[in-house]
């Protein structure tokens, strides 16, 4: 039996893409899929992945890139306490970026935000707007998901920044096709 979901759960979805749709910025996105490694470059000894690798971009499992449009925020301050740590142990820094996306779309632990710079107004293009040069990747450390109303309005992914790999990245990611782009509507 299918869960339902209350109408106010529907409306705050809702509100959360009028959000993206204003102040989102569309971000490459690697889906992984956990269920295959990479065959280029994942090291069953040692559980490494090479991180210029064009197939997993140093996730260690086959991937495909997507256009997300996402908000980022570099603090999450909450207005509520929380009673148990949803984290694992040496995680939760208030100082750690976190990436708002759709409710719908689900990032798994290891996955990247690839946050660019395009050749085109991806606005007016979407399907043909492809990377010049990267800013920041974002890898993902969990995933809080955020329910109110009885239904699931957006995910919160935490995770770290780093900019010493952006150099190394960058030609795998020029030369990859970007799949599916995930539009608000």
């Amino acid at each position: 039996m299918p869960l339902a979901v209350s109408p106010q759960a529907v409306d705050l979805r809702e509100y959360f893409k009028v959000v993206l749709n204003q102040s989102g910025v569309w971000a490459v996105f690697t889906r992984s899929d956990h269920r295959f490694r990479c065959r280029d470059c994942f090291n069953p000894t040692t559980r490494d992945a090479r991180i210029s690798c064009s197939n997993c971009f140093g996730t260690g499992y086959n991937v495909t890139l997507e256009r997300w449009r996402v908000t980022v925020t570099q603090t999450l301050f909450r207005s509520r306490s929380l009673g148990a740590p949803l984290i694992e142990t040496g995680w939760g820094s208030q100082h750690e970026p976190v990436v708002f996306s759709r409710w719908e779309d689900i990032p798994e632990i290891g996955d990247r935000f690839f946050f660019v710079e395009w050749d085109q107004d991806v606005e007016r293009n979407p399907y043909g707007a492809q990377p010049t040069k990267i800013s920041e990747i974002f890898i993902v450390t969990y995933r809080e998901p955020e329910y109110a109303a009885g239904g699931m309005i957006y995910n919160a992914s935490h995770g770290e920044l780093i900019t010493d790999s952006v150099r190394v990245v960058l030609p795998a990611l020029l030369k990859t096709p970007i799949d599916i782009t995930r539009f608000v509507d």
